[in-house]
């Protein structure tokens, strides 16, 4: 009687267990996908160093939803899921307001990075909520079906990458597609698609790959058959990225590369409170100019600037018009490169700020008569929305009022030393990041895209070469060849099939450093005239 007793007693332990591990079966479930979903996506996106990641990244996600989670689980997992997401992604973001001297600063750069984690991880809960509805519906139907809602599935990602390079001001920042951006075969199909359809290829193979799993898992009778375990919905997730490689394979041949001339990237280090500095401005004259000496002293014939990188306004009061064109004297080279610049023209009375690149060439000093100035400002860093509401504001630019965007694409010629005139095309800071404007800057004639931008405000962690990602894609969507020059990384150049040609690098293997290096720019004369179908007939305009 003792031994059945133990027993009986042994039983109730065993049920009670169970009854808790059922209990908490959903919220392990759960918890289980939210980690896989969070650290393949950190791991896909850079600075990680496995796209193949993006491949799988959502997997678990998918099959967690056969798991039936309640409503109330499901919202809060996926809100979770995709905040923590975003906020290790866009960690390095905090770090802006630490050049910004006022109270809480630091408080502030967590709250904002912790909000805009908040917003894009929006876009990822709706796409669950879709995901959920289309997966529960067409699981279960026949092959035809099933396809039709997995390219449901993959086109209302696209959809909602498209939403958010607009509203908002627009933040289409590290779409899909940008885990590719060392994968070059990967990238061909770019410059059919955009962006889009490679991102819409990865949410296809993840889904497919998903159905696969769910096949193998799911018990049938008179499951034996060896032609009974395949799956056709896998193999048209394989047929649907086997065209995206096809796409690289098939891309037009390279021709003999054209040299079109040694560029010279210069690169400062420049920190935003010390640029603003009235007592730091001639120290950091001096950095610049002694840099920009050895880009020439490298036999630099086009010396590349980033972002705004003097203390003061190429035009306007205070400006170093004369300074700059002394320069280029002792260099002998064309400086391209950023500068804020003040016009008189206009319906204000004051006049109007840009955010700009300039050419400044030997013979003319500044060219005033092709100038570029940037479309897209960074809202509350160069203007402020809404600024009659928000009139107590100011913009981390310290000039009075805001920035005024520029109209046009503006091109600026650029005859090099050996006689190549090229058409240069300029995206200013995260301008990059808006396929848009690459697009329009092409459709105008540009030979070859710069980049200008500053990541100095964003310290030494991931931000730089999350911002280069886009770059990338640019240069692969247009098939133009895409210099970069930035203040503390990251600079250097992208041929027209996305391959990163050239990247400024210290001795320790670091973009964060003060220097200069330079790289003969090269192109395929077969795309050099032309526009790819992207570029002809891609989405929308500049928004």
């Amino acid at each position: 009687m003792e031994k059945s007793g133990k027993d009986g007693e042994g039983r109730g332990l065993v049920a009670g267990g169970r009854e808790i591990i059922l209990h908490f079966k959903p919220w392990l479930l759960a918890t289980a996908m939210a980690v896989a979903t969070i650290l393949g996506h950190w791991w896909a996106m850079p600075p990680g160093d496995m796209p193949e990641a993006a491949w799988l990244m959502l997997v678990p996600f998918l099959l967690w939803l056969n798991s039936n989670p309640g409503n109330r689980l499901f919202w809060f997992s996926t809100a979770a899921t995709g905040w923590i997401t975003w906020f290790g992604l866009l960690f390095w973001l905090r770090n802006f307001t630490h050049h910004l001297e006022f109270f809480g600063a630091t408080a502030v750069g967590w709250l904002l990075t912790a909000t805009l984690a908040a917003v894009v991880a929006a876009f990822w809960v709706v796409w669950c909520w879709l995901a959920r509805l289309l997966w529960r519906d067409s699981i279960a139907l026949g092959f035809a079906s099933r396809m039709a809602g997995v390219c449901a599935i993959a086109g209302a990602w696209v959809v909602l990458e498209w939403v958010r390079s607009w509203i908002f001001t627009g933040f289409p920042w590290l779409p899909l597609a940008a885990s590719q951006w060392q994968r070059p075969i990967m990238l061909q199909i770019l410059a059919y698609t955009g962006s889009w359809g490679l991102s819409w290829a990865l949410v296809v193979f993840n889904t497919t790959l998903a159905l696969y799993i769910v096949h193998l898992l799911t018990p049938k009778p008179g499951f034996k058959a060896w032609y009974q375990k395949l799956c056709p919905d896998l193999y048209f997730g394989l047929a649907v990225m086997a065209t995206v490689v096809a796409a690289g394979w098939w891309s037009p041949k390279a021709a003999t590369p054209q040299n079109l001339g040694r560029v010279g990237f210069v690169q400062p280090y420049v920190q935003p409170a010390e640029k603003w500095d009235f007592d730091s401005s001639a120290s950091v004259l001096h950095d610049l100019a002694e840099v920009t000496r050895f880009a020439r002293i490298l036999g630099a014939q086009l010396i590349l600037w980033p972002e705004a990188p003097t203390p003061f306004p190429v035009t306007g009061p205070g400006s170093l018009e004369a300074w700059l064109h002394n320069l280029a004297l002792e260099v002998d080279v064309p400086i391209l490169g950023g500068g804020l610049m003040h016009s008189s023209s206009g319906d204000n009375a004051d006049g109007v700020w840009y955010n700009a690149v300039v050419l400044v060439t030997p013979e003319t000093g500044v060219h005033h008569d092709t100038i570029y100035a940037k479309r897209r400002l960074v809202p509350f860093g160069e203007y402020v929305p809404l600024a009659r509401w928000f009139k107590f504001l100011n913009t981390v630019v310290p000039i009075e009022g805001s920035l005024h965007p520029g109209s046009s694409p503006a091109l600026i010629p650029v005859r090099l030393q050996n006689l190549t005139t090229l058409q240069i095309g300029s995206l200013i800071c995260y301008e990059d990041i808006f396929s848009s404007l690459a697009r329009a800057t092409v459709k105008a004639g540009a030979d070859v895209l710069f980049v200008a931008t500053n990541n100095a405000w964003y310290g030494e962690e991931g931000g730089a070469w999350q911002h280069a990602a886009h770059s990338v894609l640019r240069a692969a969507e247009t098939r133009r060849p895409l210099v970069r020059s930035g203040n503390a990384g990251w600079s250097g150049w992208i041929d027209e099939r996305g391959r990163i040609r050239h990247v400024v690098l210290n001795e320790q293997g670091s973009i964060y450093f003060a220097g200069a290096d330079t790289a003969m720019l090269q192109r395929d004369p077969a795309l050099a005239r032309s526009l790819t179908v992207y570029v002809r007939f891609g989405h929308g305009g500049s928004w």
